[in-house]
């Protein structure tokens, strides 16, 4: 077998970090957040598959896997776009946290319990929902990142390069495969715009028309990746 110098790991995700929320919530319900953060590591069966070069990704696998640099950063992603979105993953975990310490209060057995029995609470649509998601899929269609606000503003920027860099890999390999995901993303982007991901207010409700194009849309998709497949599909 030829690895042609590449090598594999496969581990389970990076236990989430959780120490922030000390900032904002008493010890004892931070500690029980953690608890079972650990636990849902413990029993998860999702796995990441690394492919790197030389001892040096090895270790930078190993610090990401230590909660000590984040996948962003080992996957080269500009630091940028990486500190935005590690800023917004904490926003959410507070906001969570917070939705459930002023349903239950901040007893820990409380919060634990509401914590295992996945309480159902309100959290802003404008801290959960990512409008940059939509905004980059609109400007850079083969980034597999969310760009910063500079970075979306700037033809030059990080993201750019690095969006430029994607399609020029994914023509050289295969024309088809760059146009097919041009597609996609063109696709995916009208489905957004019809559900309002492409604001912070998602539609609670769509219309018998705005249903039957958004089914509509993701045929097309499916048509596009089984296309790729070699393989047909019966539409919904």
């Amino acid at each position: 077998m030829v690895n042609c110098g590449l090598h594999n790991r496969i581990t389970a995700p990076p236990l989430q970090e959780s120490r922030y929320l000390l900032d904002q919530f008493p010890h004892d319900v931070v500690d029980v957040r953690r608890e079972l953060d650990i636990e849902d590591h413990r029993k998860t069966r999702n796995r990441l598959l690394w492919v790197y070069t030389d001892e040096a990704d090895r270790q930078s696998i190993q610090t990401c896997l230590a909660n000590e640099e984040t996948i962003g950063t080992v996957l080269g992603y500009p630091e940028c776009c990486v500190k935005r979105e590690t800023e917004r993953k904490r926003n959410m975990a507070v906001a969570f946290l917070r939705a459930i310490v002023d349903t239950v209060g901040t007893d820990p057995k409380k919060v634990r319990t509401a914590l295992r029995d996945d309480l159902k609470v309100e959290v802003p649509n404008e801290i959960m929902a990512d409008p940059n998601r939509f905004r980059t899929d609109q400007r850079y269609p083969f980034l597999l990142h969310t760009a910063c606000d500079l970075c979306l503003q700037d033809d030059r920027s990080p993201s750019s390069r690095m969006n430029a860099d994607n399609e020029a890999l994914a023509l050289d390999l295969d024309p088809e495969f760059q146009r097919s995901v041009s597609d996609i993303v063109a696709l995916s982007c009208e489905s957004a715009m019809l559900l309002g991901m492409d604001t912070s207010s998602w539609k609670e409700a769509l219309t018998a028309q705005e249903q039957e194009r958004l089914a509509d849309l993701r045929n097309r998709s499916r048509e596009i990746v089984q296309r790729l497949r070699g393989n047909p599909i019966e539409p919904c």
